[in-house]
């Protein structure tokens, strides 16, 4: 069975676990209400397509053990009530390195991966200006490799 199921899970579980993510609303997938947060992140969705992530799977060593590199896709939006840009950003990295640390110091994201797992992260970031503010949105890309 693939991971990336349970990655997105983890992935948002380890969010919600975090100081930075207090004040945050977390959806998996698509925000589901018409709320507009200040700040939220949403896991597996990201605002520019519809490709939350991918998956491959592929036998490996013997033939015996399956091997999965996936990734799995996230904005975070961090929206500030001022013109001042540096508010927004700075939730908004505040949010991702925590993000990133999390999954630095834990690989199998929580047991979710196989013990010899590899987790990164990239971060794309945009700009955004609207009638509430300014607001920074990431779209984080967490990528895996592990073994089932």
């Amino acid at each position: 069975m693939a991971a990336w199921p349970a990655v997105k899970a983890a992935l948002a579980a380890g969010a919600e676990s975090l100081p930075e993510f207090s004040d945050t609303t977390v959806f998996i997938g698509p925000q589901s209400t018409k709320a507009a947060p200040t700040k939220m992140l949403e896991v597996g969705f990201v605002n520019d397509e519809n490709n939350a992530g991918t998956y491959e799977r592929s036998l490996a060593y013997d033939g015996t053990v399956w091997s999965e590199t996936g990734e799995v896709r996230s904005t975070i939006v961090a929206q500030s009530g001022d013109a001042d840009p540096s508010v927004a950003e700075g939730d908004a990295f505040d949010m991702a390195d925590a993000l990133v640390a999390w999954a630095q110091n834990d690989p199998t994201l929580g047991g979710v991966l196989s013990l010899d797992s590899e987790v990164r992260m990239a971060v794309d970031v945009l700009t955004i200006a609207n009638a509430r503010g300014t607001a920074t949105e990431l779209v984080l890309t967490l990528t895996y490799t592990t073994t089932t």
